[in-house]
């Protein structure tokens, strides 16, 4: 995978937005939780552009306006027409006192005070403030922003927000703005997945940021959420992938987990992954950056930096190359969900079929068997996928299992009772798909039917397919694995 590879936000907007598979997070920039000096944000946006990001995030709220306006310095050098840029409404920033500046997670911040408004009246001076620091004449994706429980507090106040937007006008107001073309998409920036599906039961939404809530230790968004983004061509923009910070280092004392210290059953899961990881000689944080992309969905993953190293950093992390069966052995271990999209992974490989084939040695063999093969029977282990056939079980089977080159017949199915000859179309299907697809293209040989029943028998596993085709059967031998 290359930060430069780039798809569409949605296919729905009017303008299409091109995103980068990863973008920058422009919260860092914003002094949060300490200072960064003015040469610094500005190298480490020169280096996210150079390293061909082309997608930036900012926000009122990150330094109040601080951040907005190093974007803007930014976004002259890099000329505004090469970049997908979005920020967001919700937070008004208002002069004030001293004693009255809120500050929030930021230092060293202008002299301002927020004060949240959602209505059509607020989106408008929230947006227009916001064109204003960042010297641009637009943005592409305008984003509710922290109308969660997370940032408000209390699911009532959530509710009261929420009901603001809609009622107060806000909404109104973005779809003025993207309706007239100032804007290409709108969505909500939070920090939970329920909001952003309750928005989406109330208006029509383009995209969401979500912090934190699709990690390698969180996958409840997968319950409802996602399939429902899936259905209507929502994009989802991933920030937080690291759970803010023990995704990044690891299950050390005193890591933290979502903004407090992890409690001893993270811990513990993540140690499990990390020894993963160590398997397959892979980072933990690159691991956590990547898996987040596995799912259709996310378009882009915005980690933070502060500096240009810190960015050069993230780059190396998202092209770091991923062995297959990392994400296998993490399904299979029961550490991440079942139905999980996983890169380089086919979702038909369930996790008791990677464990199968994950414990299968040199020389073991398995059975991909039709819906009318006596499998319960036969002793060996019986895995259900009633819901595929057996051509599309094969195929993901050997994306991670090579055949052995050492045997004369490494594939096998069963002879045409009464025509030895014969070649059904679903042996002609799997040949096809063993040329196409095998480390070790290999002609499959045939067995008479008992001869064929005794040698599954002695599988190390047999794997039961919704296949309807007759002779729909097949014994592979496994390989070595480089």
């Amino acid at each position: 995978m290359k930060v430069t590879d780039t798809t569409l936000l949605n296919s729905r907007t009017e303008r299409p937005v091109p995103l980068t598979r990863m973008g920058f997070g422009g919260a860092p920039l914003g002094n949060m939780y300490r200072k960064v000096t003015e040469d610094d944000a500005q190298a480490a946006l020169q280096a996210a552009y150079d390293a061909g990001i082309r997608y930036f995030d900012t926000a009122p709220q990150y330094g109040l306006g601080r951040s907005e306006e190093r974007f803007g310095v930014a976004l002259k050098r890099f000329g505004r027409e090469n970049v997908q840029l979005s920020t967001k409404i919700g937070r008004l920033l208002l002069d004030c006192e001293p004693d009255e500046v809120t500050p929030e997670a930021f230092v060293d911040v202008p002299q301002k005070r927020i004060v949240f408004d959602y209505t059509y009246d607020g989106v408008m001076r929230s947006y227009e403030a916001s064109r204003a620091r960042l010297d641009v004449a637009n943005a592409d994706i305008l984003l509710v922003h922290d109308v969660c429980v997370f940032s408000q507090g209390s699911q009532e106040t959530s509710d009261a927000k929420v009901r603001e937007l809609f009622d107060g006008g806000g909404y109104r107001a973005l779809c003025e703005l993207r309706d007239a073309g100032d804007i290409a998409a709108i969505g909500a920036g939070v920090n939970e997945w329920q909001v952003c599906e309750k928005l989406l039961g109330l208006g029509e939404f383009d995209c969401f940021l979500l912090a934190g809530r699709y990690t390698l230790l969180e996958q409840e968004a997968l319950e409802s959420f996602l399939p429902l983004c899936e259905k209507r061509d929502v994009g989802i923009i991933l920030g937080g992938p690291y759970n803010s910070g023990i995704l990044a280092t690891g299950a050390v004392p005193g890591a933290k987990y979502n903004y407090a210290d992890a409690p001893p059953d993270i811990l513990e899961r993540v140690q499990k992954i990390e020894a993963v990881c160590a398997a397959h000689e892979t980072p933990l944080i690159a691991a956590a950056l990547q898996f987040v992309l596995g799912h259709p969905c996310v378009k882009t993953v915005i980690p933070g930096g502060v500096s240009a190293g810190e960015v050069r950093s993230n780059v190396a992390l998202l092209e770091t190359d991923i062995p297959a069966g990392l994400w296998s052995d993490l399904r299979s271990e029961g550490l991440i969900r079942s139905d999980a999209p996983l890169r380089n992974i086919d979702p038909i490989l369930s996790p008791d079929l990677l464990y199968a084939l994950r414990a299968m040695g040199h020389g073991n063999e398995i059975v991909l068997a039709d819906a009318n093969f006596p499998g319960e029977s036969l002793g060996p282990t019986c895995i259900r996928a009633d819901g595929s056939s057996a051509s599309e079980v094969l195929k993901a089977v050997l994306s991670v299992m090579p055949l052995d080159i050492y045997v004369p017949d490494p594939a096998l199915t069963m002879q045409v009772v009464g025509d030895p000859d014969a070649r059904p179309e679903a042996v002609a299907d799997f040949q096809k798909i063993i040329n196409e697809t095998a480390d070790n293209p290999t002609q499959i040989q045939t067995l008479e039917r008992f001869a064929f029943y005794e040698r599954a028998g002695s599988a190390f596993a047999i794997v039961q397919t919704g296949e309807r085709r007759l002779y729909g059967n097949i014994i592979l031998k496994k390989g070595v694995i480089g």
